[in-house]
């Protein structure tokens, strides 16, 4: 089974809905999960989590839904095409997603669209929810990755990203975004050069 599982933090009309419509316009059969991540007004529809982080949206998914793919998504993107056929093809002991980094020889994949298997979890282990709201804890999981054995791989999903739509309306993100890029490099023993630390685009 594929779960596509998005999540966000209000802006429901502007972006979650659409959303999932999208995704049922081209996959009526698709089995989504939608996650409120703590938003002021909940979700009509879906499951609602403490506003905490990205990261225990990712593994609260993956603990409660059992299945052999996770297919993550923030909810500010759009479905253009059908994608279940092209996830069946794929090699489990790999991760896959629309935007691939390498930055100073870490490599990993934007998590506003990133495919796993739920063997590649079991392998890398729980996503690190010490990462606030949003921000490097997809750095932290490509770090693992590799450390454990999972490729990594660029892969054209049929999603279009609006571009942090929603994390940058959260007051102090951009203090927590730096806390945690601080952490990142704190873990890891990391010198990156040129930090990726303020880009709205992400």
């Amino acid at each position: 089974m594929i779960v596509t599982a998005l999540t966000g933090i209000d802006l429901w009309n502007e972006y979650t809905e659409p959303c999932i419509k999208s995704i049922r316009k081209h996959e009526p059969e698709a089995n989504i999960v939608c996650v409120d991540n703590g938003s002021k007004v909940p979700y009509p529809i879906g499951h609602r989590i403490e506003r905490t982080s990205y990261a225990g949206f990712i593994n609260y998914v993956v603990r409660e839904f059992d299945a052999d793919w996770y297919l993550i998504l923030n909810n500010d993107v759009v479905c253009t095409a059908p994608y279940l056929s092209i996830i069946e093809e794929l090699y489990d002991d790999c991760n896959y997603g629309n935007h691939l980094l390498n930055q100073d020889g870490v490599v990993w994949i934007e998590a506003w669209s990133i495919l796993f298997s739920n063997k590649s979890y079991g392998k890398i282990g729980e996503w690190d929810e010490k990462f606030l709201m949003g921000g490097f804890e997809d750095a932290d999981w490509g770090i693992r990755a590799t450390q454990n054995g999972v490729g990594q791989m660029p892969l054209a999903l049929p999603f279009r990203h609006f571009g942090g739509k929603t994390r940058w309306g959260i007051e102090n993100y951009s203090e927590t975004r730096l806390n945690n890029m601080q952490y990142l490099y704190e873990k890891h023993g990391l010198r990156i050069t040129k930090p990726s630390c303020s880009c709205k685009g992400d």
